[in-house]
């Protein structure tokens, strides 16, 4: 097995090479044996190159970098393009079926496997997401920027196609709806957090936990993103679009005055919002009700029952008030049930969240557990105690 430096060595020895039969494949698709033999002086290096698995033949004989090597050296020299929405969107299917096949799982292995599948799986979508909402501004910020490349009729052609190719598709996918993206990565994140508190087996628990961070990070960055095209992209997009037409009415009026009748400027002018017999019309109105009298019927407003709502700020003020606490999930339940006449399984799993924040720190008793009892459910859970962080 080839040493990893000695690889990363060759690539850095021979980069410049490497990034013509780069050039060479992004634009004809692949490479022959010839031009190969155009760029490396020795077979021997050309030998290398297929040792290490930086090149690969296909079966019509044509040569291609790997995937993994061209998406490295494409990232490297700048040159990534925006993937298609569709490109993104099958990650739903892939999430899906991992999780669907999660909650058949019979054995450990098999809760293992899959537990490992969708903590990958999740990081390649978050990857990807990432690139393409920052080649997204990155395109937009271009069009606007360089005015003197562009003129105004491809400023709009292309400002229209980012919009309607990808910004759209963009924000379809990660709104939070039941066939999107951010629905499956919710129920994944859910179903992560109970099952870490319900399974006893510590490296299942870990698994869970793993998950559990990962769909929680990618949750947050979906919504950061999604608030970036929303207030960010897209209004840029539209302006562009908007100074396109205004600044093209305007060459055309400067291309020929005399044509249009124009307003005249600075010119002062005295109108009145009103007709000056107005107050006639309003005291005939004021009159007319004047002498009218009508019972006044009150009727009591039902108060309506406030729903209770996890609140951070509030519930880690208390916590820290608090410390140090040596059974945190008592702590919780507690506080529950003295806000609320009945506390279920959502509100529980909810304000345990609480355990991840920075500010305090958590100490985990040796195999010891107890059961909390809930409207729904009886929560199995770790003795935990909690202290701040110095």
């Amino acid at each position: 097995m080839n040493e990893p430096v000695q690889i990363l060595a060759f690539v850095s020895n021979f980069f410049n090479e490497i990034k013509v039969i780069y050039k060479l494949e992004k634009e004809y698709g692949s490479i022959t044996h010839s031009q190969l033999k155009t760029i490396f002086d020795r077979d021997s290096t050309i030998d290398k190159l297929f040792e290490y698995d930086i090149l690969e033949e296909m079966v019509d004989e044509s040569i291609k970098i790997k995937e993994v090597w061209y998406t490295l050296i494409e990232s490297l020299l700048d040159e990534t393009s925006l993937d298609m929405p569709e490109q993104i969107s099958k990650y739903h299917l892939s999430l899906t079926e991992l999780y669907t096949k999660l909650k058949s799982s019979k054995s450990k292995n098999e809760v293992i496997e899959y537990t490992k599948s969708l903590d990958k799986e999740i990081s390649k979508f978050e990857s990807q997401l990432k690139r393409n909402i920052k080649k997204l501004i990155e395109e937009t910020r271009y069009i606007k920027v360089n005015s003197d490349k562009l003129n105004y009729k491809q400023k709009m052609k292309k400002a229209s196609e980012l919009s309607s190719l990808y910004l759209e598709p963009f924000n379809i996918i990660m709104q939070n709806h039941s066939d999107s993206l951010m629905s499956i990565i919710a129920d994944i994140s859910e179903e992560a957090n109970k099952q870490r508190f319900l399974n006893t087996d510590i490296i299942v628990q870990r698994l869970y936990t793993k998950v559990y961070t990962a769909f929680c990070r990618v949750e947050r960055e979906v919504q950061n993103n999604n608030r970036l095209l929303i207030n960010e992209v897209g209004p840029l997009l539209e302006r562009i679009k908007s100074e396109s037409v205004l600044l093209s009415g305007f060459s055309l009026f400067l291309r020929n005055n005399k044509k249009y009748e124009v307003p005249k400027l600075l010119q002062k002018t005295n109108n009145k919002v009103y007709f000056k017999d107005a107050i006639w019309d309003a005291k005939d109105i004021w009159d007319g009700y004047y002498e009218i009298q009508e019972d006044v019927v009150m009727q009591s407003i039902e108060t309506v029952k406030k729903e209770w709502m996890y609140d951070e700020t509030k519930y880690l003020k208390k916590l820290e008030e608090a410390l140090p606490v040596n059974n945190f999930y008592n702590w919780i339940y507690t506080e529950l049930t003295q806000e609320l006449e009945m506390v279920d399984s959502k509100m529980f799993l909810q304000l345990s969240k609480l355990i991840h924040n920075r500010k305090i720190e958590a100490t985990y008793a040796d195999n010891e557990r107890e059961k909390i009892r809930l409207e729904d459910k009886i929560m199995n859970v770790p003795i935990v105690g909690i202290k701040k962080v110095l």
